[in-house]
């Protein structure tokens, strides 16, 4: 849609906005009635709002009902169930996390994949995977799911960790021994095509331990994946790079995770946390040539040019934990991080005059200090989180010929924060905090080299120097407890602050010094209203939110050159889940966002789909006939898009619906447990949204079709 005045597009996405915080409003005023079996094993491992998981790196209250905002926690349980199907944190969290858009089947990365529209930041126990000066979208799968005790969701914008978190951000917080024995435990499994066997078949072998004795603690896990060949509901191969982004056909992925803990006192202890994830492709194919929306690129016989794509991602940490310090608890972290992603070859004319390969090369040092302080009066009580963090991340993206596609960059940010909850009296707790956020990004001299494809003749010669950023973001809620009613009303606001994609607009300058390289940082602007229940028998949550930027950042669809102009995201999200008897659990989700930008001046058109996801529908169901059987099914469902008059180019084009879905049967056998996980089990030929959203013949390419996967796991 376009509109003469970006201000009648505004007052229409406010209408949207405050026409589902008045559905709120209303709902919370109507009584509700449940009817269901009460149990005393309720399945907490479904439930929207978990209320007492916290890693020792994590920033999020202990009792989670008293965030005025949206947070999904991801239990191990829940991981290692979806992880039967697949180890793509991308697929899993589509499954789990309401507002969170649909991942690219095939492929390892998450370039389209937006929370609430926007891009999260993604943290290994606080420490950032996420490169934001030259975000290349393989973030997400840095790590196996056998070496995550949790997953932290935070939906909506928030400078919790800094460094990002536009649309939210994704803590995979690492696992924790238990007490008592050392435990351990092996995984292996084998999955292939139902509808090609051939060479077909993928292979995982996951090993893992974990204990304590007397003041040391240890956590180990190891991983390794191999995948060959991808087809589609029809027997025909999938091409290996679906998108251009890379793909997981015929890789080999490994994982090593560490975690040694040491007890100084009763109250004391230091964490050292080591984490290598590698996935590389090797394939003798390539992608061919398809027709756009009417026949999908097949897969050739001709090895890729160039060398595999693939992702490398290293991890060390030390913190050290005083849960005493002056009456509450201190946090301290150091720790060191290196991000490899390697791209294809793209031939000429893309880059003149031979083609070129690129890679992100990414390097980030830093110090994260958190002090939680409890407050305890006759009149006030409360908690203060206060602290600073300091970051250096050194990215750049050369070319596999020695040219600088982006010249080396260096960041060096210092943010001190302040965040305060306080209960006004046992039915309202009052949030609030600041954080001030203070930049310094510097590259040397470099020169641009030639892109034919967006047109970018290169050539020009910038000379380096420094540009900074200083901002304040605040943040404020509150959460009202129903009397007698179980339900949580809350609301807020939270600010987020990202200087994504700094790399990317510096490779296409025109000026003659950094100096004049005016790249202003995005400062996003959050509210959320919403609803929630967290019961033995039911757990529902539902929000609405909406969030502007006047920077904010999406690509022409014609060159994929960065744009900056004001836009602005609403949507809703419900979320339910319930335990209806000891054998059965029950929970669906339903998702809707959308969005507009002011293309030009006076000019106002809807977001494309590259941010906007479609509506998106989970539901499952698990049942549990005796104590060591249990069966899983779920269905995923993404609705069409009709966004613009289904134009032909990057992120303009309709987007079809498909519905997945999934079942798997466990089974007790011997001394462990056996799997059969039926994937796409009615073998729907279908295509992800980015296949659409890309509008190329070459990257149109279908999704994956009918897979069937045995695993066996054994804990000992």
């Amino acid at each position: 849609m376009t509109s003469t005045s970006f201000f009648r597009g505004r007052s229409a996405g406010f209408r949207a906005f405050l026409f589902c915080a008045a559905s709120v409003g209303i709902g919370a005023l109507l009584p509700v009635t449940v009817s269901a079996q009460p149990t005393d094993t309720a399945d907490d491992q479904r439930s929207i709002e978990e209320i007492v998981v916290r890693g020792v790196a994590s920033r999020l209250p202990a009792d989670l009902s008293s965030v005025p905002g949206s947070v999904t926690i991801i239990g191990a349980e829940e991981l290692g169930e979806q992880s039967l199907f697949s180890n793509d944190l991308g697929e899993i969290l589509q499954r789990s996390v309401p507002g969170f858009g649909v991942s690219s089947s095939g492929s390892f990365s998450n370039f389209s994949q937006t929370l609430r529209g926007r891009k999260p930041a993604v943290f290994i126990d606080g420490v950032p995977t996420t490169v934001p000066l030259r975000d290349g979208g393989r973030d997400l799968r840095v790590i196996s799911p056998g070496a995550v005790g949790n997953v932290e969701v935070i939906r909506g914008s928030t400078a919790l960790y800094g460094l990002g978190g536009a649309g939210g951000l994704i803590n995979y917080a690492t696992r924790e021994p238990g007490d008592g024995a050392s435990e351990y435990r092996t995984d292996v499994s084998i999955g292939t095509s139902l509808t090609h066997g051939g060479d077909s078949a993928n292979y995982t072998l996951q090993q893992s331990a974990q204990g304590r004795s007397d003041r040391l603690s240890w956590v180990l896990s190891g991983f390794y994946e191999s995948y060959r060949s991808l087809y589609d509901a029809k027997g025909k191969r999938i091409p290996p790079d679906p998108q251009g982004q890379g793909g997981i056909a015929d890789t080999d992925a490994f994982n090593v995770f560490a975690k040694l803990g040491f007890d100084l006192s009763p109250s004391q202890s230091l964490f050292l946390a080591a984490n290598v994830y590698e996935i590389e492709q090797d394939t003798p194919y390539s992608n061919g040539v398809g027709a756009f929306a009417s026949r999908p690129a097949p897969a050739v016989s001709q090895k890729p040019l160039g060398e595999g794509q693939g992702t490398e991602n290293t991890l060390l940490s030390l913190r050290y934990v005083d849960n005493e310090f002056l009456g509450g608890a201190l946090g301290a972290q150091v720790f060191y991080s290196a991000y490899e992603a390697v791209f294809g070859f793209f031939p000429p004319p893309v880059f003149p005059p031979d083609g070129g390969q690129s890679l992100i090369d990414a390097e980030r040092t830093g110090l994260r200090f958190d002090v939680s302080t409890p407050i305890d009066t006759a009149n006030l009580k409360g908690n203060l989180l206060w602290g600073i963090d300091f970051v250096t991340d050194t990215s750049s993206q050369p070319m596999s010929d020695g040219r600088l596609l982006v010249p080396e960059m260096k960041q060096d940010s210092l943010a001190p924060f302040l965040q305060a909850e306080f209960a006004v009296r046992d039915t309202l707790t009052l949030t609030g905090g600041l954080r001030y956020e203070n930049a310094e990004i510097s590259t040397g001299t470099f020169t641009t080299i030639a892109i034919v494809d967006p047109s970018l003749p290169g050539g020009v010669t910038v000379q380096g120097g420094k540009v900074d950023y200083r901002e304040a973001l605040f943040n404020a809620g509150f959460v009202w407890s129903r009397p007698g009613s179980g339900i949580d009303i809350y609301g807020g606001f939270s600010q987020g602050f990202t200087v994504n994609d700094f790399g990317r607009a510096l490779r296409s300058t025109t000026v003659g010094t950094i100096s004049e390289f005016d790249f202003k940082a995005q400062v996003i602007d959050s509210y959320e209203l919403g609803l929630r229940e967290a019961g033995e028998v039911l757990d529902w949550s539902l929000a609405v939110f909406f969030s502007s930027s006047e920077l904010g950042s999406s690509f022409n669809a014609v060159t994929l050159e960065l744009v900056r102009a004001p836009e602005e995201i609403w949507g809703a999200e419900l979320a339910v889940s319930a335990q209806a008897s000891e054998a059965f659990a029950l929970w669906g989700s339903i998702s809707w966002v959308d969005g507009e930008v002011e293309s030009a001046p006076g000019t106002v058109e809807e977001l494309d789909t590259s941010r906007i996801p479609p509506v998106k529908l989970t539901a499952g169901i698990e049942w549990a006939p005796r104590e060591d059987w249990r069966v899983l099914t779920q269905i995923t469902h993404s609705a069409a898009q009709r966004r613009f008059e289904n134009q032909p180019v990057f992120g303009r084009a309709d987007v079809e619906a498909y519905t997945l879905l999934d079942v798997s049967v466990t089974r007790g056998v011997g001394p462990g447990q056996l799997t059969l996980a039926l994937g796409n089990l009615l073998n729907a030929y279908y295509f992800t949204p980015d296949a659409y959203r890309f509008a190329g013949n070459g990257t149109f390419t279908s999704g994956v079709g009918a897979t069937a996967r045995v695993s066996y796991s054994l804990s000992y």
